[in-house]
């Protein structure tokens, strides 16, 4: 179930970015019918796949995440699988974009995607928007009253928790604070 919820996946991907499937298999080097078969669920995807079709296209972690909430609600509404299924779909999907989005994957054959000042920097933001995203979604799972944030107002309580970091290493880097009060 999860190789035709993650072939679902794709397509949207690949559709937002204006893309057949024989453009996106010239960008993967694969064959049309590949993604064809990748994109019905029918060829098991392999995460290699993912990680170069977000990569390539440019998907943004705050994208991933829109297309994921779109597809989940889009399966809700057709019930084309199961809510436990739907569920072990996302649980497993989460799983793969945190290799995603950490910058590098923990195999042999690839290297980090950057290895510079700014990709750090990037890194820890998504794992900061990651962070609030989950703590935010666990919440309103938990108490249905809660407050649901969106994406946008979300990148403001992570733009604040950067600005406090920010604020706090300055501080070190000033010789105000020592490691311990970080």
């Amino acid at each position: 179930m999860y190789d035709y919820f993650l072939g679902l996946l794709i397509k949207k991907f690949r559709i937002s970015k204006g893309l057949t499937q024989k453009e996106l298999a010239n960008e993967l080097d694969k064959s049309e019918i590949s993604i064809k078969k990748y994109e019905t669920g029918v060829l098991k995807t392999p995460f290699s796949v993912l990680f170069m079709t977000v990569h390539m296209l440019g998907i943004d972690v705050f994208t991933f995440y829109n297309y994921l909430r779109d597809l989940v609600e889009e399966i809700k509404r057709e019930n084309r699988i199961t809510q436990d299924e739907l569920d072990k779909c996302v649980e497993k999907l989460e799983e793969d974009a945190l290799k995603i989005y950490k910058g590098w994957v923990q195999t042999d054959d690839l290297e980090p995607i950057d290895d510079d000042k700014q990709s750090n920097f990037r890194f820890l933001y998504r794992q900061i928007f990651g962070y609030v995203d989950r703590f935010i979604k666990n919440k309103n799972e938990e108490n249905k009253t809660a407050i649901w944030l969106s994406d946008e107002e979300t990148e403001v309580v992570v733009n604040d928790i950067i600005d406090y970091l920010n604020y706090k290493i300055e501080k070190y880097y000033n010789g105000e604070l020592n490691e311990k009060e970080i």
